[in-house]
């Protein structure tokens, strides 16, 4: 499974490398995938500006399709991390695994969520249709450690020479 991309704060990098991996997990449960009108993407990311500023506050609500927080105790420990991680901001997910149909027709409606929790192999889909945006500002960023990750798992959210996905 694989999530997707926002604005939240740095990390605490004096971490031990399990604590660290353990808020590198809250942080790719509660990255942002915004997904953008079909054919399009945001004109921000064609000019190069940075459309996620290290440090930026996260308020409102983050929309999550495909992510069952129930599912069993993993799931809700994440959950909980990432509760934390983006608060004051509030999360609402759609029950249930990720709806393709549902979330390619929120998508052409414009109204996309802003993250989706999708397995690996439907992200090159997605990426090819611009229903998603690569993460690589996020990532940098964030300072996602990349490496940390298998190098078949980030080939999998790999399109382009972009990264789409969170392993």
């Amino acid at each position: 499974m694989s999530t997707v991309e926002t604005q939240m704060h740095h990390p605490p990098h004096h971490r031990h490398p399990r604590a660290r991996r353990a808020a590198t997990a809250a942080a790719a449960f509660s990255l942002v995938l915004t997904a953008c009108a079909t054919g399009s993407q945001p004109t921000s990311m064609e000019s190069g500006t940075d459309m996620f500023p290290a440090g930026a506050e996260v308020s409102g609500v983050l929309n999550i399709m495909g992510y069952n927080a129930d599912a069993d105790e993993v799931a809700r420990t994440r959950a909980d991390l990432a509760l934390k991680a983006v608060a004051p901001a509030t999360i609402k997910a759609t029950e249930g695994e990720l709806d393709v149909q549902q979330f390619l027709s929120a998508v052409a409606a414009g109204d996309a969520p802003d993250l989706i929790y999708a397995n690996r192999d439907q992200l090159g889909t997605f990426a090819a249709r611009n229903a998603i945006m690569p993460l690589d500002q996020c990532i940098s960023g964030e300072q996602i450690a990349i490496n940390d990750f298998r190098e078949s798992a980030i080939t999998q959210v790999t399109l382009d020479g972009h990264i789409y996905g969170i392993p």
